[in-house]
């Protein structure tokens, strides 16, 4: 498969998993918030960040074998390969226990809240030690699911990934029904789920690359230094995003209580889910980007870059932009009345992620070209940056979550454009030309879709289901068909024109050997 191919496929794949995702989490959550209630939701958001902050923390060592594994291998040599990935699966065995270790400790403080009962403080402590067990004995089997994302297999990883979390919402739906609901379930469930996932990655790893020998003896000092070097550069674009991410939100949960958190969660597990739709189509890039430069084709980079980051952009403005006048009612809908009020700290969120997007193709690209200085310095800037905005509102203005989300996420938003801009230099990409290109129009053809969207809903009302996915589908399709007349140039239209034909032939051949009659 091409390279182009095989970064389309990706992309779709990740693309699907995450509408699964989406539409598990939209029946899960309100079943799940209406048992455990908002505080108890709070508490279990604490732990899922603490988990969140070791799969950041994975990615240290993921980004490093998307760009080295990619160069071993093109260099036909086995032995480096074999080096690499031992020595990555180490460093994730140590990252384990140092979590776990840490958790031990620091546990029972997240937990500690005026608002928060002794039998959920109890609850969540069970949390934490199924989560202190997982991390030692579970955490390093992640480092198969990385070395498939640096041979550019999503696809087979969001297969996966779809399946189990499909399982496991009928799972936890049908035991919070029965009344057996508890934040320990609802955290176990995910950890056997991921469990799962990196136990099939395993077996297909070692599969497609017969060469990879699994054996701690087999860790090398050289793949050691080489990692750490890569490493050092990407822990500071994962540390940024801690700091804005879960950091964020355990300061929220610890200085405005339980119930704001929990009202915060309750927003991100829609936002959130958007974010990582938008994330998951440039998370495919730096391996395909390492590929490109080991094998001298340097050239393709500026296009994976500018084509990601325009999709990623059209993307945002259609999930974020094009609903967003409906975006309050669908909230109240979802969830009732007892999240009535977060109307404006969502909009703040899906507003200020479209720029935020324009700097998550460029952040991956730069990785898979191993140009880390300064975006690294970036990205942990506006995390520092964005908590301390945050903090300063809290104490010294008011304290009120929709602020700081605000000061955090614009910051965000603007570390994203100077990412862009860096990546766009990088690349010998004319910048003007570009911006227009990727973000303006996309944007602009968003807000007339957006427009549609709010007329329709003004006509028809905001009060039942029917009616939202009446004023939203009008919106997206008239957005879809924009697109595609005034949104993309004639190499992107053959690109798709070459997939979709590829695409089709490989489905016939699949039927044609399934039924060969």
């Amino acid at each position: 498969m091409g390279q182009a191919n095989r970064i389309i496929l990706n992309a779709l794949s990740n693309y699907g998993l995450t509408i699964i995702t989406m539409a598990s989490s939209m029946v899960m959550v309100p079943i799940v918030v209406r048992d455990l209630t908002r505080v108890g939701y709070g508490v279990a958001a604490v732990v899922m960040a603490v988990l969140g902050t070791f799969e950041l923390l994975s990615n240290l060592l993921g980004r490093a074998l998307q760009r080295h594994i990619p160069q071993d291998l093109a260099g036909n040599t086995p032995q480096r390969v074999n080096q690499t990935f031992n020595t990555a699966r180490l460093g994730l065995m140590l990252i384990g226990v140092l979590g776990a270790l840490v958790v031990w400790v620091l546990g029972s403080w997240l937990l500690e809240d005026p608002q928060v009962s002794d039998a959920m403080i109890a609850d969540g402590q069970h949390a934490f030690l199924l989560l202190i067990v997982w991390l030692v004995f579970a955490f390093p089997l992640c480092a198969y699911q990385k070395g498939l994302e640096a041979i550019q297999r999503y696809d087979m990883i969001s297969a996966y990934l779809g399946a189990v979390t499909l399982v496991r919402t009928v799972a936890v739906i049908v035991i919070f029904v029965l009344g057996y609901g508890s934040i320990t379930v609802l955290i176990g469930s995910y950890l056997v789920a991921t469990l799962i996932c990196f136990l099939l990655c395993r077996r297909l790893f070692l599969r497609l690359t017969p060469q990879v020998k699994v054996s701690l003896r087999m860790v090398d000092g050289r793949a050691a230094r080489t990692l750490g070097i890569f490493v050092l550069g990407v822990m500071f674009v994962v540390c940024g995003n801690l700091l804005s991410g879960n950091g964020f939100r355990l300061f929220v949960g610890k200085r405005l209580g339980m119930d704001e958190l929990g009202g915060l969660a309750a927003v991100l597990a829609l936002a959130g889910l958007m974010w990582k739709l938008i994330y998951n189509l440039a998370n495919v890039l730096p391996s395909a980007v390492s590929a490109q430069d080991a094998r001298g084709l340097s050239g393709n980079v500026a296009k994976i870059l500018t084509t990601g980051t325009k999709y990623s952009v059209v993307v945002s403005v259609s999930i974020c932009l094009v609903p967003i006048s409906i975006a309050g009612a669908f909230f109240q809908l979802w969830l009732g009345d007892e999240f009535a009020g977060l109307d404006a700290l969502l909009a703040i969120l899906l507003l200020l992620q479209i720029p935020l997007c324009l700097g998550s193709a460029s952040i991956q690209v730069l990785m898979g070209m191993g140009k880390l200085s300064l975006v690294g310095a970036v990205v942990f800037s506006r995390g520092v940056i964005g908590l301390l905005l945050a903090w300063g509102y809290v104490e010294l203005i008011q304290p009120n979550v929709t602020g700081a989300v605000a000061w955090n996420s614009s910051t965000q938003a603007v570390g994203g454009m100077v990412v862009l801009m860096y990546a766009l230099v990088i690349a010998g990409v004319p910048r003007l030309a570009a911006l227009i290109n990727v973000f303006v129009r996309p944007v602009m053809l968003g807000l007339v879709a957006a427009l549609l969207t709010w007329w329709i809903s003004v006509q028809i009302g905001c009060d039942q289901w029917w009616k939202l996915i009446v004023s939203v589908s009008a919106g997206e399709l008239l957005f879809l068909a924009l697109v595609l007349v005034a949104g993309l140039t004639g190499e992107e239209c053959s690109r798709m024109t070459s997939f979709a034909s590829a695409a089709g032939l490989r489905l016939r051949q699949v039927w044609r050997r399934s039924w060969p009659g």
